[in-house]
Order: C-alpha cells, then structure tokens, then sequence
C-alpha cells in the first residue's frame, strides 16, 4: 500500500493506486472503491476509501467479536470495542493525513496499527497472546482456554457442545486419547470434541 502510493510516482511519474482506483482516464472507476464526498472542500475532490481497507481490517474486528462472544466477556472488557475505537481514530487520521498532505494516502499505513496495534497491545497487557493467536477462547475469569474448563458450552466455531458417545480419537482440549463409545461434549459439525475431564 505505502509503495503503491508513496514511491510508485517516482518510477511511474504518477501514483499508480490513484491512477488504478479512478480509472486511469478511461471514466471508469474499480467498482471495489467507495467515495465519499467533500464536505466544506472548495475543490470538491471526493476521498476515496479502497474495499480492502474496509474489508481487512473488518475481518480482524470481526473475530475479535467472535472471540469475546466466545470468552463471555461483556464489550467494555472485549477487544471488539477498543479495536472499532483503534479503527475510527486511524480512519481520522488517515483523512487528516489527506487533508495536510493533499495526496492519496495509504489507508492501512494508518489502520494496521490503529486496529491490529491496539489488539496485539491489549493481548499482551492480558497475556492472552496465544489464546488470541490460536483464537481459543478465555474462560471466564481466567487465563485458561475455554476449552480447558467446565465453563465451555462451544466448539472454537462457536457451535453449541451436545454430550455424546465419541469415535475413537483424541480430545481436543488436552489432546489425550478418548476411546470409542466414552462420554463427550461433541460437535459434530466440526468434528471437534472434549473429553470429561476437560
């Protein structure tokens, strides 16, 4: 992003992001580009914002939703909230930037770290690191995964748990052997089950 825009004039005489999302004078612009008009702008120049900094960053957000759904954490001790805050502020500063700078700017040289940044800060200030790496929920009040604990009801996909007799396998919470026909919480429509001692 920040070479497509930033250094991309200086091979090609021209921002090669620009050119490609206004439809380099064919009239036609990449359908994946929202534009927003200007408010107050004498040029009257829209701001254009690219689906993928939308999209990537929505992404992140989403599983983060996912995530503290998961850990039963209300939003206020999430990560979901903080990151659409991280969000906000980036995308603020990022039309700042555009306004200072009069120039396309690379949306996510901004949002990375508004978003991303603020998770990676938050889980490790938690030391829930891994947890969010391996997106093993947490057991509430605890640094556990969900999946280690009675307090678990889902599977990681965040279908609900059905007690059952299990296939022959490994549990995957503790990774132990679990036998054919012994007692699980199962999701079948995940394959994904654990055993009586998790």
């Amino acid at each position: 992003d920040v070479f497509w825009v930033f250094l991309s004039p200086l091979i090609f005489e021209k921002s090669v992001m620009v050119v490609v999302a206004t439809g380099g004078g064919t009239g036609e612009s990449v359908p994946m580009l929202l534009r927003i008009p200007p408010i107050g702008d004498p040029l009257g120049r829209d701001r254009m914002l690219g689906f993928g900094d939308i999209a990537l960053p929505g992404l992140l957000i989403s599983f983060l939703l996912r995530f503290d759904i998961l850990s039963r954490r209300r939003m206020t001790q999430g990560y979901f909230v903080p990151a659409v805050v991280g969000y906000t502020i980036a995308l603020c500063t990022t039309l700042l930037a555009l306004y200072i700078m009069q120039m396309g700017q690379p949306a996510l040289l901004y949002l990375v770290p508004g978003t991303l940044g603020t998770t990676l800060v938050l889980g490790w200030k938690r030391g829930e690191l891994m947890n969010l790496w391996e997106g093993e929920p947490i057991a509430s009040g605890s640094s556990t995964p969900a999946g280690l604990g009675s307090a678990c009801n889902y599977c990681p996909s965040g279908h609900a748990l059905q007690p059952m007799a299990a296939e022959a396998g490994s549990c995957d919470g503790c990774k132990k052997p679990v036998h054919a026909g012994q007692q699980v919480m199962d999701c079948r429509q995940c394959n994904w089950y654990l055993c009586q001692a998790c």
